[in-house]
């Protein structure tokens, strides 16, 4: 064969020939792709291996760094300004930060020259070291109050409260205030987990973790807990998931109680079927049942009545009432109308109602629905309507509804004035305290009104107010976009744009969170964690 007719049967040959070697050109084109995808696999597998031992080494030196501090701790109280020189960090491991708050605290961040996108951070409230840093630990998605304390969850997914811990409410496995923010125990049931959302009730708090699931600790005195027990928590317990939240999503959840009587606390959450579930304290209807019984496990709120055919998108629950935005985005509520705060205008004759009702709107509420709603005031409810303005009704002995109508309580919606400094504003947020309430209005700044003895409405006085009055933004939030607002028993929180929390109002048991136990009238500081 000449080179000629040899170029030209390659040039013909098939793909399914056999080549000179004895293998066809497809099993060739095969053994050359398997070749490329092992090698592809590989690499990835040695990437990954090596971004393990980075891991490993950030950990084991943040672990030493931690163990240096406790060694050197001062007679058990302060903690060195750095860490100790007792040990050497891992090749290419940094380690940064130091103690805080008069040494009572401490945070190291630690990053590889290697792989800088990996961070890890430890401090001395936390059993292991953590994914993300000390900044991120200091920052805060999300915040909620109860009476004397605060909770919040950081950019980290993790839970701090600070404040009164007098029934454990910290959740930090001890009953000493702080008045500072201290992680929360996760060396039980929130072990691996993150937080997705937390509510502050009385004397308990909850949680909603990355498993979609519920867990409380604190006052579990009628069963607010909902773990099947009547015995307080130091630290988070789960609520009992084998009845009727037996693989339920939880999507959303709320916490109420009063001291008036007692300890008289319960707690809501709402699945991804748009139900609604609570349990604790039923003595006033709170809990939605039908009956007035106490329950330690959560029971369906009813959705016969005038929630028939509805489904529920939010709840928020009072001291003795808790309320709801059905599906048809009107309000509904239940439980005790000693002030009028149920809004169905049978508040002359005291009553409670152990199943939903609804908030009357025919009045000012006629044609509009409802898109935020809040009643974790004493004896009153707050809704921001279509209009994008704010309702409120109940109790206004200390002007709490910020209607201009003095110590007149309303047994039915009655708008917020605006001819004041939300004078051509709007309202995007709404928050109710025992007696205050406040709100984020269209200018991004937050306006409270109602009782201010303790300061609560942040305007640096202590003069109450039937109506809105701007909290003081001269200080430290001036020219803060405020995000998120929250009301406790005497005081008040707001988060702005960068994360950050301010609070001001009562501070006796250490619930603004600025290493003080005095009142503020302006906003302070959270201190860094």
């Amino acid at each position: 064969m000449n080179m000629l007719s040899r170029n030209t049967s390659i040039k013909n040959m098939k793909l399914g020939d056999i080549s000179s070697d004895g293998f066809t050109i497809v099993e060739l084109i095969v053994v050359i792709l398997v070749i490329g995808i092992l090698a592809s696999v590989s690499i990835i597998s040695y990437s990954g291996w090596q971004k393990s031992i980075v891991i490993t080494q950030l950990k084991n030196d943040l672990g030493n760094a931690a163990r240096a501090m406790e060694a050197s701790r001062n007679f058990g109280i302060s903690y060195p300004l750095s860490v100790p020189n007792t040990f050497s960090t891992s090749e290419g491991v940094t380690l940064a930060g130091g103690s805080y708050d008069n040494e009572t605290a401490y945070c190291f961040d630690a990053t590889s020259s290697k792989y800088p996108d990996i961070q890890y951070y430890i401090e001395n409230n936390n059993v292991e070291p953590q994914e993300g840093n000390c900044l991120y630990r200091a920052k805060f998605i999300s915040i909620a109050l109860g009476s004397y304390f605060s909770c919040g969850i950081n950019l980290s997914n993790q839970v701090y409260c600070w404040g009164n811990n007098s029934q454990g409410q910290l959740g930090n496995n001890s009953l000493i205030n702080s008045s500072v923010p201290i992680a929360v125990n996760t060396s039980g049931v929130l072990n691996g987990k993150t937080i997705k959302a937390v509510a502050a009730g009385w004397y308990h708090a909850c949680v909603i973790a990355s498993d979609d699931k519920a867990y409380c600790w604190g006052d579990n005195s009628v069963g607010q807990l909902g773990n099947n027990s009547l015995v307080d928590s130091l630290v988070p317990v789960a609520v009992e998931a084998s009845g009727l939240l037996n693989n339920k999503v939880i999507e959303s959840i709320a916490a109420g109680g009063n001291t008036q009587t007692g300890f008289q606390s319960h707690t809501c959450v709402i699945t991804s079927e748009h139900k609604a579930y609570c349990w604790g304290s039923g003595g006033s209807g709170q809990l939605g049942t039908t009956n007035y019984s106490n329950s330690s496990v959560p029971v369906a709120v009813s959705t016969g009545g005038v929630l028939t055919g509805l489904t529920i998108l939010s709840i928020s629950t009072g001291l003795n009432h808790t309320c709801v935005i059905a599906s048809n985005n009107k309000p509904y509520c239940w439980g005790t109308d000693l002030g009028g705060q149920l809004g169905n205008d049978m508040w002359l004759i005291p009553v409670t109602q152990p199943t939903p009702v609804a908030v009357q709107t025919t009045g000012l509420l006629s044609g509009k629905t409802v898109s935020a709603l809040s009643v974790t005031g004493a004896y009153h409810s707050c809704v921001i309507a279509s209009d994008l303005k704010a309702y409120c009704w109940g109790d206004n002995l200390h002007g709490a509804l910020g209607s201009n109508l003095g110590a007149v309580p309303m047994g039915y919606p009655d708008d917020v004035y605006v001819a004041g400094v939300l004078s051509g504003k709007t309202m995007k947020a709404i928050a109710t305290g025992q007696y205050n309430t406040c709100a984020i209005a269209s200018d991004d700044k937050a306006y409270c009104w109602g009782d201010n003895v303790n300061g609560t409405i942040g305007n640096n006085t202590i003069n109450s107010s039937n109506v809105p009055r701007a909290v003081y933004d001269s200080g430290l939030l001036s020219n803060k976009i405020i995000k998120t607002v929250a009301v406790g028993g005497s005081h008040a929180c707001a988060t702005d744009i960068d994360n950050k929390i301010y609070c001001w109002g009562g501070n006796s048991s250490g619930q603004l969170g600025n290493n003080l136990t005095t009142n503020s009238l302006v906003p302070v500081h959270v201190e860094l964690p």
